[in-house]
């Protein structure tokens, strides 16, 4: 048996204004602020910023701030902290942020991208981050 691995690709600025309609439809806007929500709660000194948009292979999806620097995050519902990249404290803002709405909407399309993304974001660099961090 092979598995595929799986990849990340950043959204061009042409592609970003469709992007999270195609991933979510009429979910989009209430995901995206959601992101923006957690973010404010979690992330030390967060004060909004511009967002990348990044489309994986399996056809999930997570979005990450455009920041160079280090990132603080701590949980305080799970004890975790840590400093991090980015793209892994987008991965667990984005998985927080389809696992939390997908009780709202059990309709199954926020679970089934929480899974395609958790797949990928477990497998990444930062995987054992990012597990402890959405445990």
């Amino acid at each position: 048996m092979t598995t595929e691995t799986v990849t990340s690709k950043k959204i061009a600025e042409t592609d970003r204004l469709n992007f999270l309609s195609r991933h979510l439809g009429k979910l989009c806007v209430e995901v995206e602020q959601y992101v923006y929500k957690l973010a404010d709660m979690y992330v030390k000194d967060y004060n909004g910023g511009y967002w990348e948009f990044y489309e994986l292979s399996n056809g999930g999806f997570y979005i990450a701030q455009n920041e160079a620097e280090l990132i603080k995050f701590e949980n305080q519902d799970n004890y975790f902290e840590t400093v991090a990249d980015a793209n892994t404290i987008g991965m667990v803002l984005t998985l927080f942020t389809l696992s939390e709405l997908s009780f709202k909407y059990p309709e199954g399309l926020l679970a089934e991208k929480f899974h395609l993304l958790r797949d990928y974001a477990l497998d990444s660099e930062h995987g054992a981050i990012i597990a402890k961090a959405i445990d």
